[in-house]
């Protein structure tokens, strides 16, 4: 695949327009084969930069190596323009929030925040104020003497961020952190993350598979596939511009449908000819065909496909409603009203919410 640069940045004017961060050429490679090719990343200061995809596609290798625990198989790593590929994670600029928080049991609250800061010899009233300041930025003002033993889910999380960021790193890597949550607090705790960054204005590096936890934490979104960068932007660019059909089937939910362009501003897909806006295919090219469930209108008045609504779920927000079209295609449409299941029911689709893109699937 070719090199991916960043084509957003529309949300990043009041940052500072620094790279804190590049990997250029990185590799990866383990017995089982090569888990990370060719990565050419950069992140900016202050930017909360997600790493985003399945089981297996690398962003925790891409973490690992980032944080100084793993070493490329090639490549380099820039920390404000200083080669630091070679240097072990102590002399980084650079602390980790583990998916398991990884806290010293036997010390309480206080002791596993200020452990990092004892570790550098600092004055113990210099300690004592950073520390305090830490507490309350985290919420945990009052729990310093509290054992860990007796600290719930969320308040284990707390503590590890907050031992994390008492040290004033320059980047702040996270590797699912809240993977452990329950629902509810997970989603408490994305709030407090985003509060946290806004406050600190630190740069923050952020691996997860959820793609909703993605979209609502991130100013830039990497989504990786087999230890390839697919796609680089904002959560908006990705969900409405999607560069192939495996963005677009991991990023929300879509109808995907293999078609041909047929020049002209004209595309043949779910066997209807269709108009869409203008792309850079040669007429007869076979690509991928994405259309959103939530950009199809259901309608009683006659379109180019028809077909049979099969079921209708009610999801709080929307109906999950499946048609069957008179071609033998499935359709997912989102909408606020059902027709009902076994209601005839018509389809119109605008030339815009038609996304075209380079053929991937069989």
């Amino acid at each position: 695949m070719e090199k991916i640069e960043h084509t957003q940045r529309n949300n990043a004017s009041q940052r500072s327009q620094n790279k804190i961060l590049e990997l250029k050429n990185i590799s990866k490679s383990f017995d089982k084969g090569e888990v990370l090719r060719n990565i050419n990343l950069y992140v900016r200061q202050g930017e909360f930069l997600t790493l985003l995809g399945p089981s297996g596609c690398g962003k925790t290798t891409l973490l690992r190596i980032i944080g100084g625990f793993e070493a490329p198989t090639s490549g380099q790593v820039f920390f404000n323009g200083k080669d630091i590929t070679s240097l072990p994670p102590y002399m980084r600029q650079v602390n980790t929030v583990f998916q398991h928080f990884a806290l010293f049991p036997h010390m309480n609250v206080y002791e596993n925040i200020a452990f990092g800061l004892n570790i550098k010899k600092l004055p113990r009233d210099e300690i004592r104020r950073k520390v305090t300041d830490i507490l309350a930025l985290t919420g945990l003002s009052g729990f310093e003497k509290r054992s860990i033993s007796r600290l719930s889910g969320g308040e284990k999380q707390r503590v590890a961020i907050a031992r994390a960021l008492v040290c004033e790193p320059s980047l702040l890597l996270l590797d699912e952190p809240l993977g452990a949550l329950d629902l509810k607090l997970r989603k408490s705790m994305q709030l407090e993350l985003k509060n946290m960054h806004k406050k600190l204005g630190l740069t923050f590096v952020y691996v997860t598979h959820d793609q909703e936890e993605a979209m609502m934490l991130s100013d830039t979104i990497v989504v990786m596939k087999d230890g390839v960068l697919q796609h680089i932007g904002t959560p908006e660019d990705i969900y409405n511009e999607p560069s192939n059909a495996f963005v677009a089937d991991f990023i929300g939910e879509s109808n995907i449908f293999p078609g041909t362009y047929l020049g002209d501003n004209r595309v043949r897909f779910a066997d209807v000819e269709f108009s869409c806006l203008p792309h850079p295919f040669e007429a007869g090219e076979s690509v991928d065909v994405v259309v959103r469930p939530e950009d199809i209108e259901l309608s009683r008045r006659e379109s180019h496909i028809s077909g049979v609504v099969t079921s209708s779920v009610f999801m709080g927000v929307h109906y999950d409603i499946r048609v069957l079209d008179d071609n033998g295609h499935e359709w997912l449409v989102q909408s606020t009203k059902t027709p009902g299941e076994g209601r005839r029911t018509y389809l119109t689709i605008g030339e815009d919410c038609i996304h075209i893109m380079p053929k991937e699937r069989t």
